[in-house]
């Protein structure tokens, strides 16, 4: 009997302690359930460092971990947050490296995600250079065909807010000289929105592209600006050759391409229509 108690309470902590861990647990899902993450994360992160991997419970505390981290992040992309937003996605990509044996594979995905959203962060803090790292890295996911459904062909890298419209960057992944390219190619789209009154989109203005220019001449650049606005019977294609890039594109040019066309400083130089 005396045996029996020694062991007991030899045991006592370890229960204690998988009961506490247990009810933190559940305090930390219920706080990001109810969308209070920076509480949730406060626990999570305590829970994280404190059990051992081990532990049957690790992988539920993993996947809280790291989908707190993403939903503080979605948060701070709701505001332009880009200092927050560079940090959270960093945090969430070493969480998701470091669990990777503990979370679902599909999860795994979420890194090239987090990627394009330092990359939208970097170019918001006008910081190319940092985001290059990154955008590498989505290049190199193109190349070995690792990039999931909705990122693998091209990449949302630059958001703006001008005259009360919102303006979304995407790049696509192919260069000049992939069979991709053959024929007419834009390497980038802007996509210019007008807004709600919560800063979401509302409609669709028009686009604006960097189009492929057929070269007569080994003197013309590789891309020139374009408008193209769309109805239900038509789409009508204006050129502004007062804005033409060579590649690769200078990103500083194209931004303030972009940003003087919106202002009104850049006009159209040619116009077609093409009927549906």
């Amino acid at each position: 009997m005396k045996k029996l108690l020694l062991i007991f309470l030899f045991l006592l902590p370890i229960f204690a302690f998988s009961q506490s861990q247990s009810s933190l647990l559940l305090k930390a899902n219920q706080l990001l359930e109810e969308q209070k993450f920076s509480d949730a994360l406060t626990i999570f992160k305590q829970l994280r460092s404190s059990s051992s991997k081990s532990d049957t419970v690790y992988k539920d505390i993993a996947y809280g971990y790291s989908a707190t981290l993403h939903s503080l992040g979605e948060n701070a992309k709701k505001e332009d947050d880009w200092n927050q937003l560079i940090e959270l996605r960093k945090v969430l990509i070493k969480s998701l490296e470091e669990d990777k044996a503990y979370l679902r594979p599909g999860l795994q995905d979420f890194k090239y995600w987090a990627y394009k959203d330092i990359i939208v962060s970097y170019f918001g803090l006008n910081e190319h250079s940092k985001a290059k790292p990154y955008q590498d890295l989505l290049y190199t996911g193109y190349k070995n065909k690792t990039l999931p459904e909705g990122i693998d062909e091209y990449y949302n890298f630059e958001k703006l807010t001008i005259n009360n419209q919102n303006i979304w960057g995407y790049e696509w992944f192919p260069s000049l000289g992939d069979k991709e390219t053959e024929g007419s190619f834009s390497k980038h789209v802007y996509y210019i929105y007008s807004r709600n009154e919560d800063g979401s989109d509302k409609d669709q203005l028009y686009t604006l592209h960097t189009v492929k220019v057929h070269k007569l001449n080994k003197d013309s650049p590789d891309y020139v600006l374009t408008k193209r606005t769309y109805n239900n019977e038509q789409e009508v294609s204006e050129t502004i050759w007062s804005a033409t890039f060579n590649s690769p594109i200078d990103y500083k040019l194209l931004h303030n391409a972009i940003m003087d066309y919106v202002y009104g400083k850049l006009k159209s130089d040619t116009k077609s229509t093409i009927s549906k």
